[in-house]
């Protein structure tokens, strides 16, 4: 018996970017109400592998981010890494400027060795 295949519809281009732009966690924060996790690109993801519309997962992330999202915080000390901050494995802070070392590294040297 052979598997059955699925097919997976592709996301659109406003969606990707809209992922990547107004959605992501340079918009709103990872967390919210102190410990909460953010999942609205999860949900949003979700939503378009089980074949809903792009109006659709838009209402979900305006109505998502309306009701529980912050907007992302910014964090006010300048942090420079040359290598990586092991010093903040585990911690729950920073997470801009981790952030932002790894879109620098992967800049640099490429996302295969970062």
């Amino acid at each position: 018996m052979e598997p059955t295949k699925r097919l997976v519809t592709p996301l659109s281009q406003g969606i990707i970017q809209s992922l990547g732009g107004i959605w992501s966690t340079k918009h709103f924060g990872i967390e919210y109400a102190g410990f909460l996790s953010n999942h609205l690109s999860h949900g949003v993801i979700a939503l378009g592998r089980l074949g809903a519309t792009e109006d659709r997962m838009k209402l979900f992330a305006t109505e998502y981010a309306a009701r529980t999202l912050e907007s992302a915080k910014q964090e006010v000390n300048d942090i420079e890494f040359s290598e990586f901050p092991g010093s903040l494995l585990g911690k729950r802070e920073s997470f801009t400027h981790l952030a932002s070392f790894y879109e620098q590294r992967i800049e640099q040297n490429g996302t295969e060795e970062t």
